[in-house]
């Protein structure tokens, strides 16, 4: 999507207890008076990101630890999300990045107990690497 951005955003102070927490809108430059997409989550987003290998696929790093996926050819809810373990994040995470070419890359994300993983898209449940930046 070449003309198209994105935003996340967290819980309205206004917002009902049946209200998703967590919202990414999807922004053409084309359609000014509304978001093109909506991707939904029960966890407040903390960042958001475009797959940098297919136009229709959202990530985003959320509040409980967890990462989400979002086809916008297929629904507003994700279609994958890593799991809660001992190996993945426990806290929120903060930083999401894709590093690698389009035929070897992962997905690399931060949470601000220092917990750095490493996560391939093929086995998206866990992290294929895990650990703790020390100071």
């Amino acid at each position: 999507m070449n003309d198209a951005l994105l935003a996340s955003y967290g819980q309205n102070e206004e917002g009902g207890i049946h209200d998703h927490v967590g919202v990414i809108l999807v922004w053409s430059m084309e359609l000014r008076n509304r978001p093109e997409f909506y991707c939904f989550c029960q966890s407040p987003i903390t960042s958001a990101m475009f797959y940098p290998f297919s136009n229709s696929i959202v990530l985003g790093s959320l509040y409980n630890g967890q990462i989400a996926l979002w086809d916008l050819r297929a629904k507003t809810s994700p279609i994958q999300r890593t799991t809660l373990s001992n190996e993945s994040h426990s806290f929120p995470i903060y930083s999401l990045a894709v590093v690698g070419s389009q035929n070897a890359h992962n997905i690399v994300s931060v949470s601000n107990d220092g917990k750095v993983c490493s996560w391939s898209m093929s086995q998206f449940t866990t992290p294929t690497k895990s650990y703790m930046l020390n100071y």
